[in-house]
């Protein structure tokens, strides 16, 4: 049994079965295959595709269009439906596609399908009922949601009732790659510091039972490039992939992140000023992959993303760097989703990327910006030229993730656990942790012990 399909259109059509010849041309517009099934995939060029049709007894296929104006009408399945005459004879396929409401198709497939928009379209009028709260349904009708008698009672998420947040655990640490690459290249005793200090810092994460982690470090052309680089870009999916490094020796998985504290962040720093960008599917380097690893080796703790612009010119202000930090701790004190979040900044300190100078440290501004960070005197650092710092190195650009960290737990000081300069790593490695705890005014009082502690230590 055979079946005729047809289709409009001054130039030639063929209805072709695909990965076979076997058809023949009977006319122009029509074809006639010689052996085909219901549900044999063909191909239909010419010069106007036909519109949908029924889906009983249909057999699905592709349009192209034959004539240059219309390079590509159509790749989207289509559907005809096979006709018939009384007594069984088949007759041929019929287009019945002006018989299709245009409504039930999607909004978003109707020039895919062939259906031409209405030129006049009034806007969609709701249905009466109270409140703003509106939702649309399929064919452009809107049915509108009543409001609680108070609408003070809509919660957002975040924002429900309960404890909030603290942050219970808060340090920066250097990212270079090769801390992972090539670890036993330092010195033992600068690798068993720098080491040492990391794992002090992953002991208190355990004991204090860290829920989630956010993240601070810098774009290394990894998500963006310079065609679009956003100043500050927050990660919100559910999960992230990384290390994107394949010689990197750090296990290639989709990190968990948590949508709903990275929601929160992303919505308190725009109420406070701030046009952070955001992506639900950030790509991980080793600017922040290196230092996560060293968090969680099992790399199952529920991590919120965020990079900075710390490349190329015109950078984020320094200053604007650490008023960031503070909208930030400001988000997370004020998300009831969890109790024990961790806020880690990676990069730094100096080194040189890219240029001559590549394999230098500049050990004297390294110890300076620890010690002004430890003194509280971050008025000297906030001020500082971006040329003026980038004589500590290109990479000294990154010390905008540990002063917003500075800024997420003001006005805890920290205390430096490690500083080496290891050269066969070309950065100046450093980790300090700010002693937080939920007694603000305890933690204010320990400052002063803080310094009598540094002044001793210091030769």
């Amino acid at each position: 049994m055979s079946e005729v399909a047809t289709c409009s259109g001054a130039l030639r059509t063929t209805l072709t079965l695909m990965g076979s010849p076997s058809f023949r041309t009977i006319g122009s517009g029509h074809c006639l295959p010689r052996e085909r099934s219901a549900d044999t995939p063909f191909s239909l060029a010419g010069t106007w595709p036909p519109r949908h049709g029924r889906r009983r007894s249909a057999v699905p296929i592709s349009v192209r269009s034959a004539r240059r104006s219309h390079e590509l009408v159509s790749d989207a399945p289509l559907h005809l439906r096979l006709g018939s005459r009384r007594g069984g004879q088949q007759r041929g396929l019929r287009r019945r596609s002006r018989r299709i409401r245009r409504q039930r198709l999607r909004t978003d497939r109707r020039r895919t399908q062939g259906v031409r928009e209405p030129r006049h379209r009034g806007p969609l009028q709701p249905r009466a009922a109270r409140g703003p709260a509106q939702s649309f349904l399929p064919g452009g009708r809107v049915r509108a949601r009543r409001l609680p008698e108070d609408p003070r009672a809509v919660r957002t998420e975040g924002r429900e009732e309960g404890p909030v947040a603290e942050v219970v655990l808060a340090y920066c640490a250097s990212h270079a790659p090769m801390m992972s690459s090539a670890r036993m290249a330092a010195p033992e005793e600068q690798r068993n510091n720098f080491f040492g200090a990391l794992d002090a810092v992953r002991e208190e994460a355990v004991e204090r039972g860290v829920q989630a982690c956010v993240v601070l470090s810098n774009e290394h052309y990894t998500n963006f490039f310079l065609e679009n680089f956003p100043q500050l870009c927050i990660g919100l999916g559910e999960k992230n992939w990384g290390p994107t490094e394949e010689w990197l020796p750090i296990d290639k998985v989709w990190v968990p992140g948590h949508a709903g504290l990275a929601n929160h962040i992303a919505r308190h720093t725009l109420e406070a000023g701030f046009d952070p960008a955001f992506s639900h599917q950030l790509e991980l380097d080793h600017g922040i992959m290196t230092v996560y690893y060293e968090l969680d080796h099992s790399m199952k703790i529920p991590l919120v993303p965020i990079v900075q612009n710390c490349a190329v010119p015109p950078l984020v202000p320094v200053r604007r760097a650490y008023e960031f930090g503070k909208a930030l701790g400001d988000a997370i004190r004020s998300y009831s989703g969890l109790q024990r979040v961790a806020v880690i900044g990676a990069g730094g300190l100096s080194h040189w990327i890219g240029n001559p100078r590549v394999g230098d440290i500049a050990e004297d501004f390294d110890r300076w910006f620890l010690e002004r960070l430890e003194r509280g005197e971050l008025d000297q650092v906030l001020d500082i030229p971006d040329d003026e710092l980038e004589l500590a190195g290109n990479g000294a650009h990154e010390i905008r993730s540990w002063l917003a960290v500075a800024g997420a737990v003001d006005p805890v000081r920290p205390r430096t656990l490690a500083y080496e300069p290891v050269y066969p790593w070309i950065t100046g490695m450093a980790v300090a942790r700010w002693d937080t705890t939920p007694d603000r005014e305890q933690t204010s009082a320990s400052v002063g012990a803080q310094d009598t502690r540094r002044e001793e230590s210091l030769p």
